[in-house]
């Protein structure tokens, strides 16, 4: 519960009207985004236009690969209904990092976890907290 308050601490509240456009592919990851309320959808684009990769509810989390490798987003992600967000930026995660080690470690554990998970699962299976579309 103490870490979950660090890592909390380090945060930014941020909120999103159903339909907005919270990250777009290919621009730069903003950090970590942990689900408070509501659903958002994950989507790819390709020849044929946007395709829903998954759904994603409270309590998970996206963002998580631009944040360890600094890279492009690599989905765009949508709010599929009214959202609010803690959203850990990557300085804050270096602060973390820096100045609360076994905190930064257990969160990159967490992460780390959840990542191996969706990749043993695959894009559209019901994982954490997806949603899958029938």
């Amino acid at each position: 519960l103490k870490e979950l308050a660090a890592v909390g601490l380090r945060c930014r509240l941020k909120t999103y009207v159903q339909d907005a456009r919270i990250l777009s592919e290919g621009s730069p990851g903003k950090g970590l985004y942990i689900i408070r309320k509501g659903v958002v959808s994950i989507v790819k684009r390709n020849s044929t236009g946007d395709k829903l990769i998954n759904r994603l509810k409270e309590s998970n989390f996206f963002g998580e690969v631009s944040l360890l490798d600094r890279s492009p987003a690599s989905a765009s992600v949508v709010a599929a209904e009214d959202c609010e967000f803690l959203v850990l930026e990557p300085e804050a995660f270096d602060e973390l990092l820096a100045n609360d080690p076994v905190v930064g470690t257990q969160l990159l554990l967490v992460i780390g976890r959840v990542m191996a998970h969706r990749l043993r699962q695959g894009e559209t299976s019901d994982m954490y907290g997806v949603i899958k579309d029938e």
